[in-house]
């Protein structure tokens, strides 16, 4: 397996195990988000189709970046009211599925 077909069967298992957690759970999903977003900033070169996609790639990663690092860093913060994290981690699980290598990779 290459490692983007490992990032997107982590991908898919992090948004199934994120469905299942509380809200009161951030700390769980900082960590899990963390992992993927790691790995995915991660991917190199080879792990695309074609260098057009790893262009792509390159410029979503840049563009992302200050959106992904504020998610983290709302899951940290300690806040009763927090608006930022909808109700079962909504944008959470959307940004990590934002970072899915399949439309792009081998």
């Amino acid at each position: 397996m290459t490692k983007s077909q490992i990032l997107q069967v982590e991908i898919n298992n992090a948004f199934e195990k994120i469905k299942l957690l509380s809200d009161k759970e951030k700390l769980k999903v900082h960590d899990i988000f963390l992992d993927i977003y790691k790995k995915y900033v991660n991917l190199t070169k080879e792990d695309f189709i074609s260098d057009f996609y790893f262009e792509t790639y390159k410029k979503s990663k840049i563009i992302s970046r200050p959106h992904f690092e504020r998610e983290l860093k709302s899951l940290l913060e300690n806040s009763d009211d927090d608006t930022n994290i909808n109700n079962n981690f909504f944008q959470i699980k959307a940004s990590i599925l934002m970072m899915s290598p399949e439309k792009f990779t081998k």
